[in-house]
């Protein structure tokens, strides 16, 4: 049940992230980090359930970090600029977890 409540998170994630990156030119998504993978992850258990998921999430929080880095730059608002700013040091911090833990479970960073 809880993974069910992960995936919806992070389809509805994507789904957003997906409407302001085309908006934005943040940049193409790598391959496997479209909407089918998340179709995908219905399919996988255990640690491959674990290592897409860990892969979808990384992509999430580089996008979610990339618009943060667009309102730090655009934003005129000083109290918006320092939530941006916490925000992508947040997604960074997150990132930097989720490398780690790929990399321990695959010898391979997902930074890579």
């Amino acid at each position: 049940m809880m993974r069910i409540a992960w995936l919806i998170i992070v389809v509805l994630c994507f789904l957003s992230m997906s409407a302001f990156c085309q908006e934005c030119q943040v940049g193409p998504r790598p391959p496997g980090t479209d909407l089918s993978s998340l179709a995908s992850l219905q399919n996988l258990t255990g640690t491959e359930f674990d290592l897409q998921y860990t892969r979808l999430m990384y992509q999430l929080h580089t996008d979610m970090q990339a618009l943060a880095e667009v309102e730090l730059k655009t934003s005129m608002d000083v109290g918006l600029r320092q939530l941006s700013q916490n925000i992508s040091h947040e997604q960074y911090d997150y990132r930097k977890k989720l490398d780690l833990w790929y990399t321990k479970a695959t010898g391979r960073r997902l930074s890579e």
